[in-house]
């Protein structure tokens, strides 16, 4: 894969993986403790009202705005991580934890290029390695989401 196709592969990538961490459509879920359940509605809520800012900063920006468009998605996505951790169970923060460590990583790298997704080429195989670290979180925060949340992610 050549190194143009691989930047333009990491950045969607990267917003996949960020709206897995923020959730999508939700419609409730259950758990096996009152305690949990408390918790697990209070994180799926949290990462839905997040899903929803996000969709609404974004909402009606051109592909021609791309270099804006990623500055508002990583910039609320970045300043909800407390917000999701707080509200996180247990059994999740360690996953969020890895999710957010590569979100940050590309938030970094795209600030430091101006939002411009060709500067991020000198950085592709931090990237690269930093997402496949990420991938395993990535998956069992999808299934909490569908399973749990019963968001269509």
């Amino acid at each position: 894969m050549s190194l143009v196709h691989r930047v333009r592969f990491l950045v969607p990538a990267a917003c996949v993986l960020a709206a897995l961490t923020v959730g999508a459509s939700v419609a409730g879920g259950a758990s096996r403790t009152p305690a949990a359940a408390v918790r697990a509605a209070s994180f799926c809520s949290v990462s839905r009202d997040v899903a929803k800012a996000l969709v609404r900063a974004t909402k009606g920006l051109s592909a021609a705005s791309l270099p804006t468009q990623l500055e508002t998605k990583y910039t609320l996505i970045v300043h909800a991580e407390p917000k999701l951790l707080g509200a996180a169970p247990g059994s999740l923060k360690r996953d969020l934890r890895k999710v957010f460590s590569f979100v940050n990583l590309v938030y970094a790298k795209l600030k430091s290029a101006n939002w411009q997704i060709a500067g991020l080429a000198s950085s592709i195989g931090v990237l690269e390695a930093k997402a496949k670290q990420a991938e395993p979180a990535v998956t069992r925060l999808g299934h909490y989401y569908r399973t749990t949340c019963r968001f269509h992610v």
